[in-house]
């Protein structure tokens, strides 16, 4: 328990409960155990984090994040406890049928999109899916951030379709 706080928090008792898998009393037990604090709505963190997560701020305006498949954030929160960073409505977009994540694209911390990578001899196109309009700052933001993962692999990024 001590070790999905410190990882995935802040979380809800009820996050564990369902990443855990086991059952809801033993998962409280374990749980409580943990010394954390209430950062609100029922979210808990540890206690020795309090003070960083205190001094953190939102995402600056315009900021593009790209998560790859299968990232820990979007997989370590219950489906109702992803309202942090995605919309209700569009959160069945940035999981597969068996509920794992997709590549999915953060404008300012929240999903707006998803994203996948053909890489083919040294060049990479990227599937984009927008599920708002990117501004043209967004869209160039968001080409550089794959132009990163593009270098990262050793390949040019030739195209985001």
């Amino acid at each position: 328990a001590h070790e999905y706080v410190r990882a995935f928090g802040p979380v809800r008792p009820s996050d564990f409960i369902w990443w855990t898998g086991v059952p809801a009393k033993r998962a409280l037990a374990a749980f409580a155990t943990v010394d954390t604090v209430d950062v609100g709505d029922r979210y808990r963190l540890l206690a020795e984090d309090e003070k960083a997560f205190r001094a953190v701020s939102s995402p600056p305006k315009g900021i593009v994040d790209v998560l790859p498949k299968w990232d820990c954030y979007p997989m370590g929160y219950a489906p109702d406890g992803r309202r942090r960073f995605v919309s209700p409505d569009i959160q069945e977009h940035i999981y597969d049928s068996v509920g794992n994540a997709l590549g999915v694209i953060l404008v300012e911390g929240m999903a707006m999109g998803t994203w996948d990578v053909r890489i083919t001899g040294s060049s990479m196109t990227a599937q984009v899916q927008q599920f708002e309009h990117f501004s043209s700052d967004v869209q160039e933001m968001l080409k550089e951030r794959l132009q990163d993962i593009a270098s990262l692999f050793g390949v040019s990024l030739v195209a985001v379709q």
